[in-house]
């Protein structure tokens, strides 16, 4: 069989091999890396350690890279099938790259970047706009043991200096300008900006996006073309340790109202919707609907992925029956997760095991039902305290958005002398309704019917939009500073698709 194929599962096939997971890791994880991997060396021991000492160890003494993995095991029977399909900002230019085309581009790359003086190890940044070059980027880096760290293009250049002095970087490739929305993002003036505190960077490759004029450092900054320019078509794969650091990403939950839209109106209920949960440190999806195999909800995020065993528990570590929100907690080590923090284990260890010894905190708040199905509210900062009771943003906004006249609706906490906490709604309407008190009241009413009495919305404003950043996300600290009147130190804004929208809102702001 292609190892790149992974036929349906059926709920029996996921039940078993879940079991078996858990029962046995080591016959089962050792299973699926040898059937999906390829391997320079095999490894010696599939586990070892465990979340008690923070020993965890996976695939010890095995050899691979995942650049080789991703690209070469393809040459031989996909090689002219497409890799990539990439459309540019506006939809007016389209490319098409093969595996065999990819693997030449990333070959080239990652020559030129061994050329530059580039090593296993080193820490180079990737700034730039969602265009081919970063994919090749991110393989080329992974193919000669360089460790990329991605930072989203919208980012400010002090957002990007950190960025690069957190993971000592020594180099940075971007683009002279970034095209989204018809805007320009100033990206190489950007780096310029940020490497003023960052001596470590010697070098910069610049991918040339525009034509327009780029300010420039000839000791300093490489034009992308150039620097591939004359360079083999094959690169030998650095030989990695499969624990060694490869790579930086997830959204929101999603409302069972969006579900319905999106399984009926774009897939035309006909095509599952995967709706996972994960984070980055997890390394990969931790809960997810199987198709074929999980009969779907919507706004869960459905069952555990194999090795993975969640629990639910209270502010104590005790586990919560079925139906009860509480802190999502991972009980034992998998594959994939993070192991430390770069140069600070002690934060490592502080962050994600000091509240709850021997079990992993996620950060967020989830509850699971009587058929074993994860519903996931949201991060700990964004459940609501009320009387005594946990009630995620996630199920008022829900609410919320079911009555016919709201087309998007975000939901923070506030202070409340008598409660503890108030809720406070940010509500768009549709094209064509105005605001109304009666409408108000339907609203409230609405969360108390869906939720219970102690969901009471004590405060809701109008907006005509939301603040988002660049990929879509809410930015609710925004929301909270300003349902709170908390709006003097308004920190980063620079991932905000339009910082506008956040004086129109403190404008309108009520309490």
């Amino acid at each position: 069989m292609d190892k790149s194929v992974h036929p349906a599962l059926t709920a029996t096939e996921y039940n078993e091999g879940y079991q078996q997971s858990l029962r046995d890791p080591e016959a089962f994880w050792g299973k699926q890396a040898n059937h999906y991997l390829d391997w320079i060396a095999t490894f010696e021991k599939v586990v070892e350690g465990g979340f008690d000492k923070l020993d965890m160890h996976w695939f010890s003494g095995g050899k691979l890279n995942a650049s080789s993995n991703c690209l070469d095991r393809h040459l031989a029977n996909r090689g002219d099938q497409t890799a990539i399909i990439w459309e540019s900002d506006d939809g007016k230019t389209s490319a098409i790259s093969t595996y065999r085309d990819l693997h030449a581009r990333v070959c080239r790359f990652a020559n030129a970047l061994r050329q530059s003086g580039i090593k296993k190890g080193d820490r180079i940044c990737i700034y730039l706009p969602m265009i081919p070059e970063a994919v090749i980027a991110m393989l080329a880096c992974a193919r000669i043991g360089a460790i990329h760290s991605v930072v989203f293009g919208g980012f400010s250049a002090e957002s990007l200096k950190n960025r690069i002095q957190d993971a000592d970087c020594c180099m940075v490739i971007t683009a002279n300008e970034g095209i989204r929305g018809n805007k320009i993002i100033p990206l190489k003036q950007n780096v310029d900006k940020a490497l003023n505190d960052c001596p470590k960077v010697k070098n910069v490759i610049v991918v040339k996006r525009t034509e327009n004029k780029t300010a420039w450092n000839d000791k300093r900054d490489h034009w992308y073309h150039e620097v591939i320019s004359g360079m083999e078509t094959d690169c030998e794969p650095e030989i990695m340790d499969a624990e060694d650091p490869l790579f930086g990403t997830v959204g929101e939950p999603i409302n069972p109202d969006a579900w319905e839209w999106y399984f009926q109106v774009v897939g035309k209920a006909k095509c599952p919707i995967v709706d996972t949960w994960w984070q980055t440190e997890t390394g990969g999806i931790m809960i997810s609907p199987f198709p074929g195999a999980t009969a779907l909800k919507p706004g869960s995020a459905s069952w555990p992925f194999f090795g993975v065993v969640p629990e639910i528990v209270d502010d104590q570590g005790k586990v919560l029956p079925d139906g009860k929100m509480g802190h999502l907690v991972i009980t034992q080590p998998w594959p994939g997760m993070m192991q430390t923090v770069y140069a600070d284990h002690d934060r490592f260890a502080e962050t994600y095991f000091k509240e709850f010894p021997g079990k992993y905190l996620t950060g967020d708040q989830a509850s699971r039902d009587a058929e074993g199905y994860f519903w996931i509210s949201g991060r700990d900062d964004d459940v609501l305290k009320i009387s005594g009771h946990r009630i995620g943003t996630q199920e008022v906004e829900s609410a919320l958005i079911h009555h016919p006249a709201v087309s998007e609706a975000a939901v923070v906490a506030v202070s409340d002398e008598i409660r503890g906490q108030g809720i406070y709604a940010f509500v768009s309407l549709k094209t064509g309704i105005s605001p109304s008190e009666q409408l108000k009241r339907e609203l409230v009413q609405g969360v108390r019917d869906a939720i219970g009495p102690i969901a009471i919305v004590s405060h809701i404003q109008w907006a005509d939009e939301l603040p988002k950043t660049r990929s879509g996300k809410i930015m609710r600290r925004l929301l909270r500073k300003i349902a709170n009147h908390d709006v003097k130190d308004r920190g980063d804004l620079s991932t905000l698709a339009d910082p506008s929208v956040v004086d129109k809102l403190i404008e309108g702001s009520v309490g």
